[in-house]
């Protein structure tokens, strides 16, 4: 899943959750990787109401929030990840033993977020957000060149 659309999808999830708390944010992204029907579950936390709350594709949990600061997940820094498929193949990369079962994206204090892979076990495996090589940069502007002065 593209960036975009992950985006896309957390737009959709945040006016669901918006409806019951106004100043819900998006704190957690997750996804179960074993079960092919599997959609993008979105966490966002409410310090109004004092509630998480959980929205899946057909339903939204609430649930009393615990005391403890939660960082924000920004959609500035959720639009410069590389995509799924990208941090699957440096995690397989760097361990090729692992095999994870479930994704989540938690955010940084300072800087992009990561990706949590976590397999059958319990252990999980931290995969920097935007890859650090190998990302598309737009080539920079051309400057214009200065037209040539008329010959005499």
């Amino acid at each position: 899943m593209t960036a975009a659309k992950l985006l896309e999808e957390a737009a959709k999830a945040q006016a669901r959750a918006r409806k019951l708390a106004p100043d819900a944010r998006l704190v957690r992204v997750a996804a179960n990787l074993d079960d092919p029907r599997s959609h993008w579950i979105f966490v966002f936390r409410s310090d109004k109401q004092k509630k998480l709350l959980t929205v899946w594709q057909k339903r939204i949990g609430v649930e009393r929030l615990e005391k403890g600061a939660s960082e924000t997940l920004w959609s500035t820094r959720l639009a410069k990840l590389d995509g799924l498929e990208g941090a699957y193949k440096r995690l397989k990369a760097e361990k090729h033993w692992f095999v994870p079962v479930r994704v989540e994206i938690v955010p940084r204090w300072k800087g992009d977020p990561d990706f949590l892979f976590i397999d059958a076990r319990g252990r999980v495996a931290r995969v920097a957000g935007p890859s650090p090589v190998g990302v598309p940069q737009p080539p920079p502007p051309e400057k214009e060149k200065a037209p040539d002065p008329p010959k005499d």
